[in-house]
């Protein structure tokens, strides 16, 4: 009877060491999973260190970057002065070369580039077309004195002050040639004896 008692007392104990081992081992494998799924979180979040202000620039930069292929073609076709239109052509080659350049940036920072211009680029491309000869060079140089101002600004402030280093990188490589454009349209503007206003500084 005695023998009976202590095997049945044994298997009684031997049951309850394993369920305690069991208990104790969930929360493990619990909280294993909880860290592996944080890491996964985290490692997904830093894919990209882009800030809203370096996406809102890649955003503008973009549509920019077609509103001036865009009016650069028009002053292709209307221009009357030989100088004119190549400024616009010169426009056309590097506003498409900074177009390609953006195209990996803009994917990396899961930006979406606008689908059509802001409504003042739609007011300045509808003044362009409703004018024609001297009066469509004069506003188009005018223009581009004034964007490129704008733009170079941008531009500068983003190479300085952005957040990811693709999106800096960008902006350094882009802001040089933003420059140029500025300093083109500028000589362009007082050969044509044109009032404009902003001033080029030097890199």
């Amino acid at each position: 009877m005695n023998r009976k008692w202590i095997r049945s007392s044994l298997l009684l104990a031997g049951a309850v060491a394993l369920a305690t081992s069991a208990s104790v081992a969930q929360p493990a494998v619990v909280n294993s999973t909880a860290s592996a799924s944080m890491g996964m979180s985290q490692a997904t979040s830093g894919m990209t260190q882009a800030s809203p202000a370096d996406r809102m620039f890649l955003r503008k930069a973009a549509q920019g970057n077609a509103a001036e292929i865009a009016m650069a073609r028009l002053a292709v076709k209307k221009a009357e002065s030989p100088a004119v239109r190549k400024f616009a052509e010169r426009l056309i080659y590097d506003h498409t070369m900074l177009g390609k350049k953006a195209g990996p940036v803009l994917q990396g920072a899961g930006v979406t580039p606008p689908s059509g211009p802001s409504l003042a680029q739609q007011q300045e491309m509808a003044a362009l077309e409703a004018v024609s000869g001297n009066q469509f060079d004069d506003l188009f140089i005018k223009d581009a004195v004034a964007d490129h101002i704008q733009v170079l600004a941008m531009f500068r402030h983003e190479a300085a002050d952005g957040q990811d280093p693709q999106v800096k990188a960008f902006a350094s490589m882009g802001t040089p040639i933003i420059h140029s454009h500025l300093v083109m349209a500028k000589r362009l503007a007082r050969q044509m004896d044109l009032n404009t206003s902003g001033s080029v500084t030097t890199m």
